[in-house]
């Protein structure tokens, strides 16, 4: 789908881009898309909330693993919404993932390297994310070729999701044609 972040060919067409734009343009435009996302968010939490019948989140409330991801400059404003609607959650969300940052226990290359993983995997498929942290494994010291053996791991485990997902829809397509012919 154009305009889905993704960074595909539709994108390109769409935007009037060759194949080969320049990485100021992709960060420029993957950077305006996670904006909008978030002034679209924005609107539709409220009124959702509202609809809803919830109360508006408590202010003032403390979230000390929020703040270390900011300090760390690790916070992205994709989260906005999740620590605007439930900053308890949040906090908890981002204190299980700070130590990997903070701990100590891998390289800066190491912690780019599983963040591109978790960016570029199957179910997160996250542009911006995955654009930033390869930049960052370049900029300590990730060769391209570890950066591509990291999402080769990606693409192979998107595999089992296939291998899972076809027979189950097979099965499906048979039960459905079997209720159909009745």
């Amino acid at each position: 789908m154009s305009g889905d972040g993704a960074g595909g060919a539709a994108d390109q067409v769409h935007l009037g881009k060759s194949a080969r734009e320049p990485d100021t343009d992709r960060a420029a435009i993957d950077s305006q898309r996670l904006s909008d996302r978030a002034d679209l968010a924005s609107g539709l939490r409220s009124f959702e909330a509202q609809a809803a019948g919830a109360q508006p989140p408590a202010k003032n409330v403390a979230t000390p693993a929020c703040d270390k991801m900011r300090a760390a400059g690790r916070w992205n404003q994709a989260w906005d919404p999740f620590l605007e609607l439930d900053p308890v959650w949040t906090d908890e969300a981002m204190a299980t993932g700070i130590a990997i940052y903070s701990s100590g226990l891998f390289t800066p290359k190491e912690v780019e390297l599983l963040s591109i993983a978790l960016d570029a995997s199957y179910t997160h498929m996250c542009a911006p994310g995955t654009r930033r942290h390869i930049k960052g494994a370049v900029a300590v010291g990730a060769t391209p070729e570890e950066i591509m053996e990291t999402l080769k791991l990606c693409v192979a485990q998107g595999v089992h999701s296939c291998n899972l997902g076809i027979p189950i829809l097979a099965e499906e397509i048979d039960r459905q044609g079997s209720i159909n012919r009745k």
